[in-house]
Order: structure tokens, then C-alpha cells, then sequence
């Protein structure tokens, strides 16, 4: 069934409803194909749509999904969604946007992302694998080697007459190559990602993931000290993702953010500003409106250490008065658009990585942060096993392993000195490399 006949069936359903509504429709497609010694160990393809609809009725909501698009599943979505409302608690702010206009254009859909060939796709993992085991005989195998496609179409419309429609794709690949020498073995993780399928560069990446594994080969137990830390562009990255619900307007509401202050007080280092920028062109979250169909733009969140603006969807921009700011986000049809973010990230600096290594005397240079993930997103205290290089007079020395990192989130992004010219995704989030003037880094 044609999607906009679709809408026209879930309207013609709600014709008799009180209230305001939304119907979302999600088709996705998703291919991946990992390969293992120049063959295909797996390639799995699916393509599903449903839909998903909320209705707002005197500050109540009903939510309801289904993949069951018959005649009868659209009646049955109404009705269900239609009986959740008694049963959600109110919120005089609830309502759905009236936004009128529409939303900026995004041109970076690739038109033969549909027309790809299993043989292409294929070719792209095996490049990939071969790459990396091209670099050198230490490497002796790779994990994980494969391609992904995956692209979202969106069909959004609600009662006052807004309406949506976009679809975007995306590419990816990725593995694990995996060094050993002399009874030691060691493995490195990289990928790639575009919205085209030419633009991927399975030989770079392979080979960066080879060089990666390399390098770690020899390392030793990392020193105890206190002192300047370099962090790596994708580890910082992973520090975004802990650090970003902060700046959400409901974790603000709720007193469950790192980062209370108002708008305009001072939260972080003069060198850092946070961006969140749902049009970014090539951005893996890229999408020209939110979750609700608001326009999505470019939100300057953090501006050279000063709190801007919090990422609000229609509830909780009315909540505070500032309105929406794009900032409704979906995870599949599953759940009702919440607060989140697009691509988020800290712009690029001025500096080059080697600047910023020649500028630390005694340091440590790392490039995972293990279990960043598990840092307190309220109080921002964590403690996480790392691993890296040493940086002795300006340059980097050997491999470092078994290494502790504490701290707290707030305080080191506080004390970041300097910001690399290399910034890097890490899918919805980005940084270049941060150089922080002190941290207690343990050794074993």
C-alpha cells in the first residue's frame, strides 16, 4: 500500500476524534554482509514499514504503534492509541507543533542507494578485509569485516496541517584487525561511514585499523602520574555521548543534568564549544526536520565555555518558553518522540595533532577510554581503564596499556587547553583531539 494512502486511512479513522493527532510512518531498509577469509560469512537484507500514532487530547497522550497497515490494523492502532489516553497522567504543556513553512533541504541522499548490488556490496567488505591484512604479515586476521546500508523514510503528518516527507541513507563499513607477535596480540577497531557508497575508502580504513593493531604491539604498563592528558578524537567523542542528555531540556527540568546552571553562566572551557546540527551535510543523524516535524537547524549549545541553549522538543519548549528548537527525537516507531540529539560535536581548532603532542613534555596520549560509558551522568565522576602511548618530550614514545583514568567529567572539560584541527565522527558524535592540562592517570 502507497504510504500516502496510508495517511489518508489513519485520517479518515481519526475523523471523529477530539483532540490533536500525529501519524508517523517509518519505512526502513537495512542490508549488511560480513565477510570472513575472502568469503561471505553472512548477508541478511530486510525492508519493513509501520506506522506509529500519537494523539494529545486535554493534555493527555495515547500512543499506539503497528506494522499492520490492513484496513483492519489502522482501526485497531486508532482504537488502541485512542484507550492509552485515560491512562497517561496530564501535562498542560503537552500539544503538537504548529509549525508552518517548511523545513531546509537536505540534497545528500544518494540516488542509487536502492540500486546497489548484493556484488558491489560484497566487494566493499572483501576490499576491506584484504586491506587490512595487506599491511603486514603480524596481522594475522580480521574480525568483523562488513558493509551495512541502511536508509530511513519518513511520512509525518498531524491535525494542523503539518506535513513531512524525507529519506535518508546511509553507508558503512567496518572491522576489527587483530596483530600479534612474539605470543602478544592486539586489536584495533575502524570504520567509515557516508551517505555515498563511492565516497567509502575500504583500502584507507583497513589499512588504518592494520596500522592501529600495530602500534599497540610492545606495550607496557602505563606510568602513575599527574599530569597532561591528550585525548584522542574518537575517546573524546565517547565523552560526548555521556555528557550530551545534560543539555536536554526535560534531564534540566528534572534536576538530572551535570550542567544546572541558566543560560549565559560559564560550564566549560573557554577552547570548547558544543554544536548540535541536525542539517549537517554528510551527518550520520542528518534529517531536515525532528521527530515531531520541526524544523531542525544549527544549535550552538555551548558557545567558547558559555551555556546557550538546551535541546527542546514542543513540550518542554513551552515548559521553559523558549519553544522547540528541533530537538524531538525517535528511536524507530516503537516509543513516542522524546528530547535528543542529532549530530553533536565540538568544532574543529586551529591546531594540528602534532602541535598539540609537541606542546606536552611528560604526558600520556590515549586512545580508548574502557567503559566511559559507565561515568556518572550527574555527578560526572568516573573511573575507566585505558590505553594509549606515552608523550615524552614532545614526541610519542611507546605503547601503554593497563592504565587508569579517574576524575571527573566536569572538571577535566573545564581544564581542556587546546583543540586539534582533526575533527572525527564517531556516527552522531564528533570531536578533534582535546589536550587537558591535568588528570591522575594510575599505572598497574
Amino acid at each position: 500500500m502507497d504510504p500516502k494512502t496510508i495517511l489518508e486511512k489513519f485520517k479518515k479513522g481519526l475523523s471523529s476524534f477530539k483532540g490533536e493527532f500525529e501519524i508517523f510512518l517509518l519505512k526502513e531498509t537495512h542490508s549488511e554482509v560480513e565477510v570472513k577469509h575472502g568469503k561471505v560469512h553472512s548477508f541478511e537484507t530486510a525492508e519493513t514499514l509501520g506506522a506509529a500514532l500519537r494523539l494529545v487530547q486535554e493534555g493527555r497522550l495515547g500512543f499506539c504503534f503497528t506494522n499492520d497497515l490492513t484496513e483492519s490494523g489502522i482501526q485497531g492502532a486508532v482504537k488502541a492509541a485512542g484507550e492509552t489516553i485515560r491512562h497517561s497522567d496530564r501535562s498542560e504543556f503537552l500539544a503538537l507543533p504548529r509549525e508552518k513553512g517548511e523545513p531546509p533541504t537536505l540534497s545528500d541522499f544518494d540516488p542509487n542507494f536502492h540500486s546497489l548490488s548484493p556484488e558491489r556490496r560484497i566487494g566493499k567488505a572483501l576490499e576491506l578485509e584484504k586491506a587490512a591484512l595487506g599491511v603486514s604479515s603480524k596481522v594475522t586476521k580480521v574480525r568483523g569485516a562488513s558493509y551495512q546500508g541502511m536508509s530511513f523514510e519518513v511520512f509525518l503528518a498531524n491535525s494542523w496541517g503539518l506535513k513531512r516527507h524525507h529519506e535518508h541513507g546511509m553507508n558503512v563499513i567496518s572491522l576489527m584487525a587483530v596483530a600479534e607477535e612474539g605470543g602478544e596480540a592486539e586489536s584495533a577497531f575502524e570504520f567509515d561511514f557516508s551517505p555515498s557508497f563511492q565516497a567509502l575508502n575500504p583500502e584507507e580504513v583497513g589499512r588504518r585499523a592494520a596500522e592501529k593493531a600495530l602500534r599497540y604491539l610492545g606495550g607496557r604498563p602505563g606510568p602513575t602520574l599527574k599530569g597532561p592528558v591528550l585525548l584522542d578524537c574518537l575517546a573524546a567523542a565517547e565523552i560526548l555521548e555521556v555528557l550530551a542528555p545534560s543539555f536536554y531540556a526535560d534531564n534540566r527540568v528534572k534536576k538530572r543534568s551535570l550542567f544546572p546552571e541558566e543560560p549565559g553562566a560559564k560550564i566549560l572551557s573557554e577552547s570548547l564549544t558544543l554544536i548540535d546540527d541536525g542539517t549537517l551535510a554528510g551527518g550520520f543523524a542528518a534529517f531536515p526536520f525532528d521527530g515531531e516535524g520541526v524544523s531542525r537547524r544549527r544549535l550552538s549549545v555551548v558557545e567558547r565555555g558559555v551555556f546557550r541553549e538546551a535541546l527542546c522538543d514542543t513540550e518542554y519548549g513551552a515548559r521553559t518558553g523558549r519553544g522547540s528548537n528541533g530537538a524531538s527525537a525517535r528511536e524507530g516507531l516503537k516509543r513516542p518522540p522524546q528530547i535528543g540529539h542529532s549530530n553533536f560535536f565540538i568544532p574543529a581548532g586551529s591546531e594540528s595533532f602534532e602541535d598539540l603532542v609537541k606542546a606536552v613534555d611528560r604526558g600520556v596520549y590515549l586512545t580508548d577510554l574502557i567503559g566511559i560509558h559507565t561515568a556518572n551522568p550527574i555527578s560526572g565522576d568516573f573511573s575507566v581503564g585505558a590505553q594509549g602511548f606515552l608523550i615524552e618530550k614532545g614526541e610519542i614514545a611507546g605503547p601503554i596499556k593497563q592504565v587508569a583514568l579517574s576524575g571527573n567529567l566536569k572538571e577535566m572539560m573545564n581544564r581542556v587547553l587546546r583543540v586539534g584541527s582533526d575533527l572525527r565522527f564517531l556516527f552522531k558524535m564528533g570531536s578533534p583531539s582535546l589536550l587537558i592540562s591535568e588528570m591522575d592517570v594510575a599505572g598497574a
